[in-house]
């Protein structure tokens, strides 16, 4: 099991990433949020050019990637995990678990620094939130990003098997909790109690400072409860909040060009 996962890793991650892919963007259709979004539109095309253009950018400026790294890790006998000898499927879980929080105090950190903030405003600049908002982040967020899961890999040794499920679980659950797919205010509230839900990440990319520090989460919902940054708005009220960055809603702004330049403006 193992070794086919190493060996067959990057197709794995590329199979879930369509699969679900095509889900959210169905259910978009079917069961919109919104129904004012465009299927097909530039601000969408930008998004997915960025996406790819990350791709690219990501296997020339490093030499792997997450769960590359970490097999060479694990190969070494590197991080806590690696030197002590914990239950298998309890160190998994540990790790998924350490991870998520890895990654809700990242972008708490990328609000709150004004330098990383210049790049992760780049993924509030857009001017409507559907999947292709989960996968809108600038090159070097993404880098940044990358090398603090290196960080954490380096330290804490996860099984590799972790690192894979773990970065399928973080695109899976950027594009769901991005998606213009409608949630009921009870369907949302308990879904919430557990995982991060569209309607709870909507209030994040609100135009308004106050709801943009709140709601940090990406997956498990309760880092927000435990460090005081959720915040609730019912269905009706969410139609109310104007998302994206007032500097940066103008049309001539979704060109890539723009994107990638934003931060240096």
């Amino acid at each position: 099991m193992k070794n086919y996962i190493i060996n067959n890793h990057n197709e794995i991650r590329i199979l879930f990433f369509i699969l679900f892919l095509f889900l959210f963007m169905y259910l978009e259709k079917k069961y919109p949020m919104k129904d004012n979004i465009k299927i097909f539109s530039l601000r969408l095309i930008n998004n997915f050019i960025l996406f790819f253009l990350n791709i690219i950018l990501l296997k020339i400026l490093l030499p792997f990637l997450a769960v590359t790294f970490s097999i060479y890790i694990s190969s070494n006998n590197i991080g806590i995990f690696n030197i002590i000898n914990i239950n298998t499927f309890i160190t998994l879980i540990i790790s998924l678990i350490l991870f998520d929080l890895t990654i809700y105090l990242q972008h708490f950190l990328f609000h709150k620094s004004s330098f990383l903030w210049k790049f992760h405003r780049v993924h509030h600049a857009d001017t409507d939130l559907d999947v292709s908002t989960g996968l809108r982040f600038h090159p070097v967020e993404i880098f940044i990003s990358m090398l603090i899961k290196f960080l954490f890999i380096t330290i804490m040794g996860p099984p590799v098997l972790a690192v894979l499920i773990f970065e399928i679980i973080l695109n899976t659950s950027s594009m769901f909790n991005h998606s213009n797919i409608f949630l009921s205010n009870r369907t949302d509230l308990f879904i919430r109690k557990f995982i991060v839900t569209p309607n709870m990440h909507r209030t994040h990319h609100s135009n308004k400072f106050d709801n943009q520090n709140k709601n940090f989460g990406f997956n498990l919902s309760i880092w927000d409860i435990i460090f005081k940054t959720h915040k609730y708005y019912n269905t009706e009220n969410l139609d109310n909040l104007k998302i994206g960055i007032n500097e940066f809603c103008s049309k001539k702004e979704l060109w890539i060009h723009k994107i990638l330049l934003q931060p240096f403006k």
